[in-house]
């Protein structure tokens, strides 16, 4: 039999629903709610759905983003309407929900393995020595228990002082408030618009890169527009900035609602080469920026020129200096550059890769930023994203009263 393909662009969507542990029987009916994300204004996100079924013994939840993420390349679902009398079929675009049962023990479980999340951080926070302590507070001899103590008390006595000015020198750098601040009021690395309605309007990039800047990515981030497998191969094989996977992965596997918009794709290809750059900046030692007299050289010179301008201090050769602080903004920027990539939730372990920083490190810039870390499973692997999102999370920082002198 032969037929007609005739494509129905305009229709409304239909739903494709496969269950993981079954198939539905003849004259089986589910009460169904289908929920679409708020942010309509997100080209990413706004296609983004999930479907509630409510069947006799049991509730059903999936999503039709999840497959997208697996296999990240363009493809669409359709199902077909076959007329016998014409011998015309009609195309209609669906969205495919895979379907799990809700377990009250996966519940328990979730909840069991914040659990333990948390006091494994705990444990990870204490010291050689901490735990060494506490060693000898349980298993230790009288004498080593009197000098444990007599140690303890000297050394707290000693840095009081030094650790109050240590404290107080990290908030003021870091950006945290003081105790006469009001927590509304904190101020943290880079501007940040805490009144914003919509989450795109808290850092917003076109504040943070001036336009010259943004403009002149444009010809260097053209590589990242449908680069080749050999195109990725070779950034690999040179290493440095573009080798990383937060880079290649990104460049390679275009969310397909950027791949549609020619003008979002180009945007999307400018913060990956804004994110190289960031790379290469953080990763700079000491020798390198101060014995180079033309840093940047291969860059185009509005970009080279914020750069030097935003991340160092002092003038050229020996003169020039990167501190800390200016480290740390320089990993603010490059967060704020993954979230606007990856709609405000990205791979925490891509992140760390590409600057070599720590979990700790990470979170504390995070959190600095009034965002959070996220821990999943999926399949049994467990990921970290970090995530930004309303209200704002800053932290709050208490300080007790002050030692004796």
């Amino acid at each position: 039999m032969s037929l007609v393909l005739k494509h129905n662009p305009n229709s409304r969507k239909r739903l494709i629903a496969e269950f993981s542990n079954g198939c539905l029987q003849n004259g089986t009916t589910l009460s169904c709610e289908l929920f679409q994300h708020k942010q309509t204004n997100n080209l990413k996100l706004k296609k983004r759905k999930i479907l509630l079924a409510d069947g006799l013994h049991l509730k059903y939840v999936g999503n039709n983003y999840e497959t997208c993420e697996e296999y990240p390349y363009a493809h669409k679902y359709v199902i077909a309407e076959v007329d016998k009398r014409t011998g015309i079929a009609q195309l209609f675009e669906a969205d495919h929900f895979k379907l799990r049962p809700i377990m009250v023990a996966d519940v328990e479980r979730d909840d069991e393995e914040k659990e333990k999340t948390k006091k494994q951080s705990e444990q990870d926070e204490r010291s050689f020595s901490e735990k060494q302590d506490d060693l000898t507070e349980v298993f230790g001899s009288h004498k080593r228990k009197r000098a444990m103590v007599t140690r303890l008390r000297n050394k707290v006595a000693d840095s009081t002082e030094a650790v109050q000015t240590s404290v107080e020198a990290l908030m003021e750098t870091s950006g945290f408030m003081s105790p006469e601040e009001d927590p509304s009021d904190a101020q943290t690395i880079i501007p940040c618009n805490k009144d914003a309605n919509v989450i795109e309007d808290i850092y917003p990039l076109g504040k943070i890169v001036p336009e010259e800047v943004s403009k002149a990515l444009i010809p260097e981030a053209e590589q990242f527009i449908r680069p080749t497998l050999q195109t990725i191969k070779q950034w690999q094989s040179k290493g440095g900035a573009l080798s990383w996977r937060l880079i290649t992965e990104h460049a390679r596997n275009p969310p397909l609602a950027i791949v549609q918009s020619p003008d979002v794709h180009t945007e999307y290809a400018c913060c990956l080469q804004l994110m190289a750059y960031l790379i290469k900046t953080f990763k700079l030692k000491s020798s390198e920026f101060r014995r180079s007299r033309d840093l940047f050289s291969d860059m185009a010179e509005p970009v080279k020129n914020w750069l030097l301008s935003e991340f160092f201090l002092g003038g050229h050769g020996r003169e020039r200096k990167m501190p800390q602080r200016m480290k740390d903004k320089v990993l603010a920027v490059a967060l704020v550059v993954a979230w606007n990539i990856d709609s405000f939730a990205t791979d925490a372990e891509l992140f760390k890769e590409a600057f070599a920083i720590s979990s700790k490190k990470l979170s504390l810039h995070v959190r600095a930023l009034g965002g959070s870390i996220k821990v999943h499973t999926s399949g049994g692997i467990r990921k970290e994203s970090a995530v930004l999102s309303l209200p704002l999370q800053f932290p709050k920082t208490e300080r007790g009263p002050r030692g004796r002198k």
